[in-house]
């Protein structure tokens, strides 16, 4: 019976990341990056990502303007739960090129 429940809670879980993808971030090879949740609009696009290093799980939400090539952070937290309750912070600031957060704006643009 124990081994039924524990097949049912990994399938739950399964189901629930189903939409969570794999990101090649090159600039970061010791850490592995997911998309868990696109949203906003084509101009406008806002990214939930996961970050997993060395056991560790990191969440962050980040809100992209692709035609001026800026973003601005809108929360990190080591869960998605406290990520809904976490703070933006201020302006739109540029991409800079070869970082995690410019490959996360060509991501997010279709660049």
């Amino acid at each position: 019976m124990r081994s039924l429940y524990a097949l049912l809670g990994v399938c739950a879980l399964s189901c629930a990341q189903a939409d969570e993808y794999a990101l090649d971030i090159r600039t970061d090879t010791g850490s592995a990056y997911f998309v868990v949740e696109k949203s906003g609009n084509p101009e406008q696009p806002v990214l939930v990502v996961k970050r997993v290093r060395a056991g560790a799980t990191s969440y962050s939400k980040r809100m992209f303007d692709c035609d001026a090539g800026t973003t601005r952070s809108l929360g990190s937290s080591e869960n998605l739960k406290d990520l809904t309750n976490a703070c933006h912070e201020g302006d739109m600031i540029p991409v800079t090129e070869d970082t995690v957060v410019y490959q996360l704006w060509k991501h997010a643009c279709g660049k």
